[in-house]
């Protein structure tokens, strides 16, 4: 047991002896960055934080997201939920029907049923059919969803969709599907299949119904890229642009705010030396002026078109994936944040990655990517955090109005801090690393000492420390008696003068007084009182 414990004890301090000597500059950095982390969530709760708006499902409504109702704007969601009804036909699918059938009567051709190639009398007989029919179209939800109306409207009179037809065919095929019509019975004629009642010509039907299909799902095709590519552009470049402005303004008020705090603490250091009110006044107009040149140097507003360059980027990179996302998951607002912050923190990344600064080597920037990484991800979990705060103060009712104020700013701030405290961890790893080792040796070696040598030590140490007090004592006595056998000596006026000089001497030299200055002489004695 004592050989386990000498090791271990000598272990522990030889981790104790390469542990780095701390300082306080380590907390007054941690402390700067938290005070920068709560001004900045304070200034993104209070101003930056709205230029930027988050919805459920993101900025483009999509197909998915549809049909759990969720919409990113009205006329998606009023387009979307219209019934069909006998209204919606005609104003949409049949829309100057009547004057195209009459236009039609009036030029001298004549016109033929498209199902059976019969010709057809010009009277009200003579119907024009949707060969898709309208409430086909209406209810593909692809349609409703990538056209507009109007679109949708001039799909359906199409002459690729239209034929004419013998009207009581076209009243029994009514809405329903064509092959589907043809190959059933009615409830009058259960004997008889359609397509035999009407004599239609089965090959001229399939060929109009091939025809009219593949010119329909071609156009909801057509429509379905052109509706992405029209809403992804037009969402991305008003995101990229929130995104920028937040990025850009966000950049320039940290660089105000650091050249201010920075030029009023060289103001207040000098105040006292200022002697006047007007030296004082000048001198703080000279820091505000310094202030205005450090926030619109160079430097910094390269940092600000830095900013508003990423912002751009990461505003419409995190739409478009937002948008790919949502074609098979809906996401929440909060996640649609997510996205935002996190495309923002991968594009900063890269940019350090692959263009770093000057001074700073490829093994470093790969570092302090990781690190704005880390960042990121801690940021995502506050988001999730900070919402299910935001929900909880919405319990009480005193506060429900503030929540979103309230669980925003701690709950950034909360975030902020942890990240900056991984960080700084990421970055002191080897000193961390250090007491740990620490720790674990001490452990180790307490764990192994028992009670009863603990007391054992703590005696001896004891007796040892008494030892050395009463060695202590016992010089400081010895000195004490030489000094004041020599007082005693150079005072003693029963001495002869010879005797009492030596004395004085002796007294001087125990006191440590300068060589110089010891008086050894009758003439030193005669120039000391005569000068």
């Amino acid at each position: 047991m004592g050989t386990l414990t000498d090791y271990l004890e000598t272990e522990y301090l030889d981790a104790l002896s390469k542990l780095p000597v701390e300082s306080s500059k380590i907390t007054s950095e941690l402390l700067e960055q938290y005070k920068e982390i709560i001004n900045t969530t304070l200034i993104q709760q209070f101003g930056l934080g709205k230029l930027v708006q988050f919805k459920d499902g993101g900025n483009v409504t999509t197909l998915h997201n549809a049909r759990l109702d969720t919409f990113a704007n009205g006329e998606d969601k009023g387009r979307f939920n219209t019934p069909y009804d006998k209204k919606t036909r005609t104003q949409i699918y049949e829309k100057d029907f009547k004057q195209d059938r009459k236009r039609e009567f009036q030029k001298d051709v004549p016109i033929y049923d498209g199902y059976t190639g019969k010709e057809l009398k010009k009277d009200g007989r003579a119907h024009k059919d949707h060969i898709i029919a309208a409430a086909t179209i209406h209810k593909n939800d692809e349609a409703r969803l990538y056209m507009s109306d109007e679109q949708r409207g001039a799909m359906a009179v199409n002459k690729k969709n239209l034929t004419w037809a013998e009207g009581s065919m076209n009243q029994s095929k009514g809405e329903n599907d064509l092959l589907k019509w043809m190959e059933s019975t009615s409830s009058q004629h259960p004997d008889i299949k359609n397509k035999d009642r009407f004599k239609i010509d089965e090959k001229m039907a399939k060929d109009k119904y091939g025809t009219a299909k593949q010119y329909m799902d071609q156009s909801i095709k057509d429509s379905k890229k052109d509706y992405y590519m029209k809403n992804i552009k037009e969402t991305g470049i008003k995101q990229g642009n929130q995104m920028a402005k937040r990025q850009a303004i966000g950049v320039f008020l940290f660089e105000l705010q650091n050249a201010f705090f920075s030029e009023m603490k060289t103001y207040f250091k000098h105040f006292k030396t200022y002697e006047t009110n007007t030296a004082k006044l000048k001198a703080f107009k000279e820091a505000c002026q310094n202030v205005k040149k450090r926030a619109l140097s160079f430097q910094s507003l390269k940092k600000v078109f830095v900013g508003y360059s990423e912002g751009f980027m990461s505003g419409f990179v995190s739409n478009l994936i937002t948008v790919l996302i949502n074609t098979f998951a809906r996401t929440s607002k909060n996640i649609v944040r997510i996205i935002t912050e996190g495309t923002t923190s991968l594009i900063q990344a890269i940019r350090m990655i692959l263009f770093p600064p000057k001074d700073m080597t490829f093994k470093q920037a790969i570092y302090e990517g990781s690190k704005i990484i880390v960042a990121a991800v801690i940021t995502s979990v506050g988001v999730i955090i900070t919402e299910a705060f935001i929900n909880y103060l919405m319990t009480i009712v005193p506060l429900a109005p503030f929540a979103y104020l309230i669980g925003g700013i701690l709950g950034g701030i909360l975030t902020g801090v942890v990240s900056v405290s991984v960080i700084y961890g990421m970055d002191h790893f080897t000193s961390i690393i250090k007491k740990i080792n620490v720790l674990m040796k001490e452990t180790a070696y307490y764990t192994v000492v028992s009670i009863e040598e603990l007391k054992e030590n703590y005696n001896t140490a004891i007796a040892e420390i008494d030892t050395a007090f009463e060695e202590v004592l016992a010089k400081i006595f010895v000195e004490y008696e030489r000094l004041y056998t020599l007082t005693k000596n150079a005072y003693d006026l029963k001495l002869n003068s010879s005797d009492s000089f030596n004395n004085s001497q002796k007294l001087a030299s125990a006191l440590e007084v300068d060589e110089e200055e010891i008086l050894k002489t009758d003439k030193d004695i005669w120039d000391f009182f005569t000068q």
